[in-house]
């Protein structure tokens, strides 16, 4: 075990087993949502930053099991997408001590096994209207204690503006690699595909990479531009075919984030 590193107690590594599951038809890259033709995606050590503030946030209840995506953005607050605490079967919210956040992930190893202490979900954000509510699908974890691990900032602009910013990635725990942080480096937003403040892109993203940021990597800096929120697809047989990614900008939650965080970046 690397130094710095934990592992889980056997109880809590086989949920993390269970909630990583993925469905064995979802391997290639056209049976996967978000995944345009060649996979770019690549497996990232979770060994410097900004990789370790990027994490699994685990839900795991009474048949309430799920796996997204969240990044530290404040000592004790991570940022996700709304959707992923909200459980459609069972038409509920998740309660604050059925998620965990797990941060530098990998392997059944984690920099911190974080409970979660609250949860803010974007005011207004409707998960039973039986249609993606983009627009609103943040939310903000607040957890149960302050971790040493380095925040990645956020950073809003508009979306005409993304082009010449610099390089964009895409990172997140993808549901045919749970158990491993994948990022496509060759992300490439194109805001056409989606009317701001949402973020079209074609970069390789999938189901379990929800909440997932898009980091923008200019100068030497990182920060977050976007989040993964959802798609749209076509399927054809047992093809599917992504017509569009979509991530929402910063810029749709940077003051009220800013406001339950107590800290602007």
């Amino acid at each position: 075990m690397k130094p710095g590193m934990m592992r889980f107690v056997p109880k809590l590594a086989l949920a993390v087993a269970i909630i990583g599951m993925a469905p064995p038809a979802a391997r290639a890259a056209g049976q996967l949502p978000g995944i345009y033709g060649q996979d770019t995606r690549e497996i990232v050590a979770p060994d410097k930053w900004p990789w370790t503030a990027i994490g699994r946030v685990n839900r795991a209840g009474y048949r309430n099991r799920g796996l997204c995506t969240g990044t530290l953005i404040a000592p004790r607050h991570v940022l996700t997408a709304a959707h992923c605490l909200y459980d459609a079967g069972a038409k509920r919210w998740s309660k604050p001590d059925e998620v965990f956040f797990l941060p530098g992930y990998r392997g059944g190893e984690a920099l911190a096994q974080t409970r979660v202490a609250m949860i803010h979900v974007a005011p207004g954000y409707r998960p039973d209207l039986g249609k993606p509510d983009f627009v609103s699908d943040w939310a903000v974890l607040t957890l149960s204690e302050a971790l040493s691990i380095r925040p990645v900032p956020l950073r809003a602009m508009p979306s005409a503006d993304l082009a010449g910013a610099g390089r964009f990635a895409a990172a997140g725990f993808a549901q045919d690699r749970p158990h491993a942080l994948s990022v496509d480096f060759a992300c490439r937003p194109e805001p056409a595909l989606a009317p701001s403040p949402l973020i079209g892109h074609r970069c390789n993203a999938t189901r379990g990479q929800s909440g997932g940021p898009l980091l923008l990597l200019s100068g030497g800096e990182v920060a977050i531009a976007g989040i993964v929120v959802g798609g749209r697809y076509r399927r054809g047989g047992e093809e599917i075919e992504t017509l569009a990614s979509i991530f929402l900008g910063t810029a749709a939650f940077l003051d009220p984030v800013a406001r339950i965080t107590g800290r602007r970046n």
